[in-house]
């Protein structure tokens, strides 16, 4: 049987031994730790996905519901110049994108390609948005449908919804000797200035159905400022109007 002085030394080493493993191992984690980023092309630390999820801004494609394209139109100018439309819902309450690229196509009733426009809009979170291209050129040929996509998988980060800051006033359409007119004054509510912003206008028919588009721009209104704005066309609406809607859009991150 062990005497205590042997049990008590065999302690002292134990306790000096578990001592210097806890210290090499915390020199090692401070010498080789490799801190999880989410900009590492791994999937560590909290995220849910390869640099994305948890605590990352970039959200990852399982935890997100791809847009809803609600429809899609083509609408006559002139002859051979068409304006191109679609009415897309974002139904995701807190991501958004920066930039997404999307193409617009016109075909006829062959389904040959006539015509097409690519562009990018910003996406923010449970938002309804149009988007419009304008004075694509078909020539004498004349389009039967239009498609509308998204070109690239859509970069989605975490974020805020936007306030309305916005505030279209004075709405009014008119006919000057049957070409139709719309008139309006966007307004500032916000407290500093706002820059680059898109007016667009969707006309209805009585079955709700848009039958015209429109957009101008606006270089940039400060605080409590408004704008009169105009949309005209060449020609009077081929099917008898009952709304329109005015939408303004700018780029929140500014």
């Amino acid at each position: 049987m062990a005497s205590w002085g042997t049990n008590r030394r065999n302690l002292i080493i134990f306790i000096i031994f578990a001592i210097l493993i806890s210290v090499g191992g915390l020199v090692t984690g401070v010498f080789y730790y490799e801190e999880s980023t989410c900009f590492d092309e791994k999937q560590n630390g909290l995220e849910s996905g390869i640099d994305c999820g948890g605590s990352c801004q970039l959200l990852c494609s399982n935890q997100l519901i791809e847009p809803i394209v609600q429809w899609n139109r083509h609408f006559e100018v002139v002859p051979g110049i068409y304006n191109v439309l679609a009415y897309v819902e974002n139904p995701n309450p807190t991501a958004g994108s920066e930039r997404a690229e999307y193409v617009f196509k016109l075909f006829n009733r062959e389904n040959v390609q006539l015509a097409e426009r690519n562009g990018s809009i910003e996406i923010n979170p449970k938002e309804v948005i149009p988007i419009i291209e304008t004075n694509l050129n078909t020539g004498e040929l004349i389009p039967f449908r239009s498609t509308f996509e998204f070109t690239n998988n859509i970069v989605w980060e975490k974020k805020n919804p936007t306030e309305k800051v916005l505030v279209i006033r004075d709405e009014n359409l008119s006919l000057d000797d049957g070409l139709p007119e719309i008139t309006a004054e966007v307004f500032n509510s916000s407290i500093q200035a706002i820059k680059n912003i898109a007016v667009l206008v969707i006309v209805y028919d009585i079955n709700d159905n848009a039958i015209a588009s429109s957009r101008t721009f606006v270089d940039s209104l400060g605080k409590d400022q408004s704008k009169n704005i105009i949309f005209t066309w060449p020609s009077p609406f081929q099917t008898q109007y009952s709304r329109f809607e005015i939408i303004p859009l700018y780029d929140s991150s500014n």
